[in-house]
């Protein structure tokens, strides 16, 4: 089982982005997420980072909701409860995004005041045994929200930065994924971030995960854990090529753009379909 580890690990650490982080960090805590992963009984996924339009609207970008889609498949298939959490600029991206993949797992929005209250009502009413963010951001030591290049962002999503805390002190246990230092929970790799990221002393996010995963695209960790999930109960619950296609054909239809080109295309971070199937690829390859 290390040696699968390591090599899941190897996958997520490809970093064709330059985003500078993983070239710190040595290697992902995959050892106690393969551990944590099957005391999951029910769980909460948040997701949505938004992009500014050139014309001043917004939108959740194509990082994030594959990946969150991916995990509800393979751990609906479990029959283990998924309810995916995010903002309303991101409500119809997800529901195309699971419709498409023929899911019907629960969708709920963010309130648009009194966050914190809102979101400790929906875990003291849910009682998840996990709650998981991917491709979130995290809010700042400077009390905002900041995207890759430090600019403001606190305007364009409701502020879920009470989710990891309420969560910890309910006994929820947290895993977050990110791939820049920005997201929610990477707050447990201060040090490296503000060391080797640009912007890294302005932008990192200042709460922290029980199992923080970096990838070069946080998505990508959405299928790393379907992979490790696979291998522990010894089903293949990793997207087929087509689903992924799909998935990302459906949220793109719904309004989703590409959060470094801000377009409308098939792609995640500026990279091309070929290299996301290409990680899908290797992972099944582990199995």
């Amino acid at each position: 089982m290390d040696t699968f580890l390591a090599a899941v690990d190897a996958i997520m650490r490809r970093d064709p982005g330059g985003r500078g982080l993983l070239s710190r960090i040595r290697r992902n805590p995959v050892a106690a997420l393969a551990e944590e992963l099957p005391k999951i009984r029910s769980l909460i996924l948040l997701t949505g980072f938004p992009v500014r339009l050139p014309g001043g609207g917004m939108v959740c970008e194509t990082d994030g909701p594959p990946g969150i889609i991916d995990l509800v498949s393979a751990f609906t298939t479990l029959d283990i409860p998924c309810l995916v959490l995010s903002d309303p600029e991101a409500d119809a991206i997800l529901r195309a995004g699971l419709s498409a993949r023929g899911l019907s797992c629960g969708v709920s929005m963010l309130a648009g005041s009194d966050t914190a209250a809102g979101l400790a009502a929906l875990l003291d009413t849910v009682k998840p045994s996990h709650v998981l963010t991917l491709e979130r951001p995290g809010k700042a030591a400077d009390g905002h929200f900041h995207n890759m290049r430090g600019a403001l962002i606190d305007d364009m999503i409701t502020d879920s930065s009470a989710f990891i805390p309420l969560a910890k002190e309910r006994g929820i246990r947290v895993i977050s994924v990110g791939d820049g230092g920005n997201e929610s929970g990477m707050g447990v790799y201060r040090d490296l971030i503000t060391e080797s990221v640009p912007f890294g002393s302005t932008i990192c996010a200042d709460d922290e995960a029980d199992i923080a995963l970096v990838s070069g695209v946080s998505n990508w960790w959405g299928d790393g854990i379907c992979a490790i999930l696979s291998r522990l109960c010894g089903r293949d619950l990793l997207p087929s090529e087509d689903e992924f296609l799909d998935t990302l054909a459906a949220i793109l239809a719904a309004g989703a753009v590409d959060g470094v080109t801000k377009e409308a295309r098939m792609t995640v971070d500026g990279l091309p379909s070929e290299t996301h199937l290409d990680i899908i690829r290797k992972l099944r390859e582990l199995l």
